[in-house]
C-alpha cells in the first residue's frame, strides 16, 4: 500500500469517527473540505512530476539516428532447410534494432525482394 492509500484509509476512519460523535458536523465538513484540497495537491504534484519525468526520457526514446543505409547484400534463399536460418537472422538482426528508423528498415526489406523480381523479369 502506498502513502496515498494509507492517507485516505485513515481519512475515512477519522470521517466515520466525526460522524458518530453529535454536533460534528462542522468539524466533518471542515476536515473533508482540508482531505478534499491535500488529494487534489497530491494528483497535481504526482502529475506535474510525471510529466517532467515524460519530458526527461522521451527525447531518448524517440531520438532516431539519420545515416546512409550501407549495400548489404542478402543471401538468396535456395529453398533448401538449411539455408533458412541465414536467410532469416539478416532480416531478424534489422528488425530487432532499435536504433533503425521503420522507414528504413523497410528499405532493407525491400530492395532484396524487388532486385530478385527484376533478375527473374
Amino acid at each position: 500500500m502506498d502513502k496515498f492509500q494509507g492517507l485516505d484509509a485513515c481519512q475515512n476512519l477519522v470521517s466515520k469517527q466525526l460522524l458518530e460523535l453529535k454536533d460534528a458536523k462542522q468539524e466533518y465538513l471542515d476536515d473533508m473540505e482540508d482531505s478534499e484540497n491535500y488529494r487534489d495537491r497530491y494528483i497535481e504534484m504526482c502529475s506535474r512530476v510525471y510529466l517532467k519525468i515524460r519530458e526527461t526520457v522521451a527525447p531518448t526514446e524517440t531520438e532516431k539516428r539519420s545515416f546512409k543505409l550501407p549495400k548489404i547484400e542478402f543471401k538468396k534463399f535456395s529453398g533448401e532447410a538449411k539455408d533458412f536460418l541465414a536467410f532469416w537472422s539478416q532480416f531478424q538482426k534489422i528488425h530487432n534494432d532499435k536504433s533503425i528508423a521503420e522507414e528504413d528498415k523497410m528499405q532493407y526489406y525491400y530492395n532484396p525482394w524487388n532486385r530478385n523480381r527484376k533478375q527473374n523479369d
